[in-house]
């Protein structure tokens, strides 16, 4: 009896094939992971500068001031003045100066009077003397007067320009909203008020420096510094009184020169 085994050592092919395909395929869906996470990374990102990012905030400016400061916080403050289309000319125009021009007296027999042509005055044959003695000191009089009214008028315009830089100034019993509260007289009690300010609005000094000087009987007893910082500017300066204060006060606005610019008196009582 034989029995016959037989062994195939190499498979044929057809018993390696497999007909049955994978239902998904690996590759696309590896690809498809890939691109929806970098969607996912790239949208988390953008959200993420948002809100770390803060959003700009307007500019706001801090204007806090206060109705009535304490005595020794005098304030200032600029203001925008209504200006008229008349004032703007002026504001516009050179400005003048007054010059005065002395008239020079010279021999009697010659007068040279300024913008004028020369004028001779010659005494003849027919003249007396004492009638040309009476002419030269006529002549010498009216120089003198000439020049006596040009010195005034210089004074009064000095004056002038020192005062046209106070636009304001009264004593009152408080500051609200930087602007006097009343307007005190002359003659102040010491029943109905023991602070008084003096409230000034000056222009043309900006950069300057203005002092209120408080004075009792003549003696100085207070002088306050006040910067000035705007062509128009609003300032003040205030002074308590105790029942040994009483009497003729006296508070002056003083520029950098030491000029007396504008003052004030008043009497205090009980």
């Amino acid at each position: 009896m034989q029995l016959k085994i037989k062994i195939e050592v190499n498979p044929t092919q057809e018993l390696l094939r497999s007909d049955v395909k994978p239902p998904f395929d690996v590759i696309k869906i590896t690809k498809f992971v890939i691109t929806v996470l970098l969607i996912i990374i790239t949208i988390g990102y953008v959200c993420y500068r948002a809100l770390i990012t803060p959003a700009a905030q307007p500019k706001i400016v801090n204007q806090v001031m206060a109705d009535v400061l304490e005595p020794s916080q005098p304030i200032a403050e600029k203001i925008e003045p209504e200006i008229s289309p008349s004032d703007k000319a002026i504001e516009k125009a050179p400005p003048q100066t007054l010059e005065g021009k002395v008239l020079e007296a010279q021999a009697p027999d010659r007068l040279i009077k300024a913008g004028q042509p020369e004028e001779r005055f010659l005494t003849t044959p027919h003249e007396s003397p004492k009638a040309a003695s009476l002419s030269t000191q006529s002549l010498a009089t009216n120089v003198v007067k000439q020049v006596k009214a040009v010195a005034l008028s210089n004074h009064a315009d000095r004056s002038s320009q020192q005062n046209s830089h106070i636009v304001r100034a009264q004593l009152t019993s408080a500051i609200v909203a930087r602007e006097p509260l009343d307007k005190l007289n002359s003659a102040i009690s010491l029943a109905t008020t023991n602070q008084v300010y003096l409230f000034s609005e000056v222009k043309l000094l900006n950069g300057q420096d203005i002092f209120h000087r408080w004075s009792l009987e003549g003696e100085v007893l207070a002088n306050v510094r006040l910067s000035i910082d705007g062509d128009n500017w609003r300032t003040y300066s205030s002074k308590a009184f105790t029942d040994d204060m009483v009497g003729a006060w006296k508070v002056e606005v003083v520029n950098q020169q030491n000029e007396v610019i504008h003052s004030v008196n008043f009497d205090i009582a009980h």
